[in-house]
């Protein structure tokens, strides 16, 4: 998009969920009434913003409105079924991330197999999800030590009410703008509200030409973008991961997440 990245308040918004629902019986109305939230809408649509911007606004407008309900039930993901791709590299594999803190990475799959249509990564043990989360998908590439972004997602967990959750191209960073990302692609979470494995989903398995490599110590695998918020180069694997650029000099905040509306928000690749 050229530019510096308006993503500051895009991940500020998920800590004004959190408040939306515990000051709901207050706030319904008011803000929107007066025009507050019509001036961060419409103080968007102006611009071209990544795809969660209108999703989160959405999200925040509908809490306090009350055409939303906060969900606070456990949530645990048991499956992610991503498109195949042949127009990108062999090679897919995911990192998930709550409050910007790693806790999942997958497996590299192998999709060399001919007329495979989709991949579904499997989470066992069922991975615990709560509050703000972001998916991203990358290709390792087969030459040299490094990877590409094939999408990234994000979503809050007191939003979900269903079981499952999908994701089309112009939902997702990247590849919305991706023309090696098929338009009619989707991205699908499957969820439940406790551990114990899906019926009616346990026979769902992946081609038998796709194979799964466990070995993510390779550095272009483990390599954790968000770690200390690398100013320059987050995905780039110049240098070790000691060594991961100066600090974000204006810190972040608590929960994890760096200061609403903090100036020279380092983009990830």
């Amino acid at each position: 998009m050229g530019g510096r990245s308006p993503r500051p308040w895009v991940l500020g918004v998920p800590r004004w969920l959190g408040v939306a629902g515990r000051w709901g019986g207050w706030m319904r109305g008011r803000c929107w009434e007066r025009g507050g939230c019509r001036v961060l809408a419409g103080g968007a649509q102006g611009a071209q913003l990544p795809p969660p911007a209108p999703r989160y606004i959405n999200y925040f407008s509908g809490l306090l409105s009350g055409s939303i309900k906060m969900n606070s039930n456990t949530l645990f993901l048991h499956h992610v079924l991503v498109p195949a791709l042949p127009a990108f590299e062999p090679g897919p594999f995911l990192k998930i991330y709550q409050s910007m803190q790693l806790v999942y990475t997958s497996g590299v799959y192998s999709t060399s197999g001919a007329g495979t249509q989709s991949l579904c990564i499997t989470l066992e043990p069922a991975l615990l999800l709560k509050g703000d989360v972001m998916v991203k998908c990358y290709h390792k590439q087969s030459r040299g030590a490094d990877r590409d972004v094939v999408f990234r997602v994000q979503f809050h967990t007191c939003t979900i009410h269903g079981s499952q959750l999908w994701f089309g191209k112009d939902e997702l960073d990247e590849a919305w703008r991706d023309e090696r990302f098929p338009f009619e692609a989707s991205v699908e979470f499957v969820f439940s509200s406790g551990p114990e494995k899906i019926k009616g989903w346990d026979t769902l398995c992946n081609n038998p030409s796709i194979t799964v490599d466990y070995g993510i110590s390779d550095p272009a695998v483990r390599w954790d973008s968000y770690e200390g918020f690398n100013v320059h180069h987050e995905d780039s694997l110049e240098g070790t991961p000691g060594r991961l650029g100066p600090p974000h000099p204006f810190g972040r905040g608590r929960g994890g997440h760096c200061k609403v509306g903090t100036p020279g928000w380092p983009r990830p690749r």
